[in-house]
């Protein structure tokens, strides 16, 4: 769709995102992407993201003080750096509020807020604030989730809406 690649090529890549913060923003996307490097992925996730051989994009919108942001955007950015078929592209909530009225009619959104697009630049799927282990878990998962424990739900989810065969 056309107005999806005109906000892809509006967005900025993770290595711009992960610049433009606060001296604190930007140390707790550094500590995110160490414990993520830091943590073993499993051989089936590996494989799985290994299969992909098609073009995919991620359209996130996000912002840099926005500590699920800070979480998730460090576990797609791995995703993009292992898998070549896979770009990410960060815009701010504001564009993407207006943007994703008129596309698809939302009108507030909670970041991050991703839209998996296919190669042809169609919806593939959506992944929304935090992963769903987060959203339905107890106050342990929630608290793990905020020191970075949960990165591969991330990974997971965002795989399953690119593969949903491969469950």
């Amino acid at each position: 769709m056309q107005d999806f690649q005109l906000l892809l090529a509006a967005g900025r890549d993770f290595k711009q995102y992960a610049q433009d913060g606060l001296a604190t923003e930007i140390a707790a996307v550094h500590s995110f992407q160490q414990r993520l490097s830091a943590q073993a992925l499993p051989l089936t996730t590996l494989q799985q993201i290994a299969a992909i051989d098609k073009g995919y994009s991620l359209l996130v919108a996000a912002e840099m003080w926005c500590p699920d942001c800070q979480i998730n955007l460090c576990a797609m950015a791995l995703l993009c750096q292992m898998q070549p078929h896979i770009e990410m592209k960060i815009i701010s909530k504001a564009r993407a509020e207006r943007a994703l009225k008129m596309l698809l009619g939302i009108e507030r959104i909670a970041i991050p807020y991703v839209l998996v697009l296919d190669q042809h630049q169609q919806l593939a799927g959506q992944f929304i604030e935090q992963p769903q282990t987060v959203i339905k878990g107890n106050q342990v998962i929630r608290e793990a989730y905020r020191r970075g424990e949960h990165l591969h739900d991330t990974l997971y989810e965002l795989l399953h809406i690119i593969s949903p065969q491969q469950k």
